[in-house]
């Protein structure tokens, strides 16, 4: 027959003495800091010594968790320094935009400009004037969905 400890206590009594709640209580035993040696009991020196290394072993783990949130934080830093640098570095959406439409445009008055009146015959004349106009149609279906895709829309493709 076993003997009762002399500083026999009730788990919950021993939550109270401690200043935790009764789950807390459970966690901190359920982790093999606090013994129970029978349902629902413990002793008062268990509880406290238990309790006692619990909290400095916490305390070593804050102090690795601090220096693993230094290390997070510097590195935050450093992307968020990268980034502002290859922001200032890319081009402003505006003049991008300004850009695609001049060369769609350009290219387009280009492909209209070439005159083949008088060096083929009118057959081919008019298929190579329908071609035209169906590479600047692609021309503008071009710029419209890179006009788009600058301005972070969702465009359809056209072919």
């Amino acid at each position: 027959m076993t003997s009762t400890p002399s500083d026999e206590i009730d788990v919950s009594s021993a939550a109270t003495l401690l200043g935790i709640s009764g789950a807390m209580f459970r966690r901190v035993a359920a982790a093999g800091y606090i013994e129970r040696h029978a349902r629902g009991k413990t002793t008062v020196s268990s509880a406290v010594q238990g309790y006692a290394r619990f909290l400095r072993d916490d305390g070593a783990r804050s102090e690795g968790n601090e220096a693993q949130a230094r290390s997070h934080r510097a590195k935050a830093a450093r992307i968020r320094r990268e980034t502002e640098r290859r922001r200032a570095a890319l081009s402003v959406r505006e003049e991008v935009e300004e850009i695609v439409v001049t060369v769609a445009k350009t290219a387009c008055n280009r492909l209209r400009s070439v005159d083949v009146v008088g060096l083929v015959d009118g057959k081919i004349a008019a298929a190579f004037a329908d071609e035209v106009e169906g590479a600047c149609q692609r021309v503008e279906a071009a710029k419209a969905r890179a006009v788009a895709a600058l301005r972070g829309e969702e465009e359809g493709d056209d072919e």
